[in-house]
């Protein structure tokens, strides 16, 4: 199995901030909210992204 990278919810934000110019933190945020995106989470709560 190969190793996937995985972004903290800045970094995606960061990434996708060209493409999505209002995308912000709380709107991430929302979207998991509304069951749109299912991040994992590390032992201490964190979102990570791949």
């Amino acid at each position: 199995m190969s190793e996937q990278e995985l972004f903290n919810i800045s970094q995606v934000c960061e990434n996708l901030i060209g493409e999505f110019p209002e995308l912000t933190v709380s709107k991430i945020r929302y979207l998991e909210s509304q069951g749109l995106i299912s991040p994992l989470r590390t032992e201490s709560g964190y979102r990570k992204f791949s």
